[in-house]
């Protein structure tokens, strides 16, 4: 969920501030440029895996990782981290990675 949480929180400002205070208080990630090689039916098979641990927002959640990861396996250990319960992390990671 972090990555999650870490992608809005630049799009969300405070409902109550002006307009000025809200642009100063809103923090600006980087939007990566280079993203790995990786399979794209790996990527969708990682996708379906993981929705089956923190729902729909995998997508997201394994488009954002990919950029900035060089592996599968980076990419899996890197999603993981996404899952809140240890079992269910330990689950995920052992599942066979795609071909």
């Amino acid at each position: 969920m972090q990555v999650l949480i870490g992608g809005l929180r630049p799009l969300v400002s405070d409902a109550n501030a002006d307009d000025e205070s809200a642009t100063a208080a809103t923090v600006t990630m980087p939007i990566p440029t280079r993203r790995a090689n990786l399979d794209p039916m790996a990527l969708e098979m990682m996708t379906r895996d993981l929705a089956r641990f923190i729902g729909p927002v995998a997508e997201l959640v394994v488009k954002r990782a990919a950029t900035h990861c060089a592996s599968i396996t980076a990419l899996r250990r890197s999603v993981a981290q996404e899952i809140d319960s240890a079992a269910d992390r330990a689950r995920f990671l052992a599942l066979p990675p795609a071909s």
